[in-house]
């Protein structure tokens, strides 16, 4: 304790519990700077999105000399088709070429479960897209490995992916 009378110094006293506590804040203190700083850095990355869930069967399907690659909606959320903001479906041909569709409907396609999609090559060489199956007669899809990939254009993330041996 520390009387008016008391003729020691600051300096010639001995030391305190206070600097040992200054010392254990100071240190705890440069180790959750530390924590802040490295979290900053590297970068905790959390969805700041909702990403859509959908569940799909592709499937290729030939009848006599009409091919068409299906893909089915089995279940999950609503999704429009071939719209920006959307799932855009994007095909990977055997030379790994992405394929450019063209929506045969015009609009687009509003994507619900157990409702299937067709893409198709047109005689012409184009590849579509629609809701309902080509009545009319197309030409085959090149032999090899298909890949198919749903992309959801808002959220920019693959939302289902899959591939089909003609």
């Amino acid at each position: 304790m520390l009387y008016i009378n008391d003729k020691k110094s600051f300096s010639e006293r001995e030391p305190g519990v206070s600097e040992v506590i200054g010392t254990i804040l100071i240190v705890a203190l440069v180790v959750i700077l530390v924590a802040i700083a490295s979290i900053m850095v590297f970068g905790i990355d959390v969805p700041l999105f909702n990403p859509e869930l959908v569940y799909v069967d592709v499937s290729k399907t030939d009848t006599g000399g009409t091919e068409y690659i299906v893909i089915t909606h089995q279940c999950g959320e609503s999704v429009e088709l071939m719209k920006n903001g959307g799932c855009i479906i994007k095909v990977i041909s055997p030379a790994s070429e992405i394929l450019s569709l063209t929506n045969a409907d015009g609009g687009p396609i509003t994507w619900d479960d157990g409702v299937a999609v067709y893409i198709y090559r047109t005689a012409g060489g184009n590849y579509e897209i629609s809701a309902s199956r080509p009545a009319v007669a197309i030409a085959v899809f090149d032999s090899g490995t298909w890949g198919v990939v749903g992309v959801d254009s808002k959220n920019d993330i693959i939302m289902f992916e899959d591939s089909l041996d003609f």
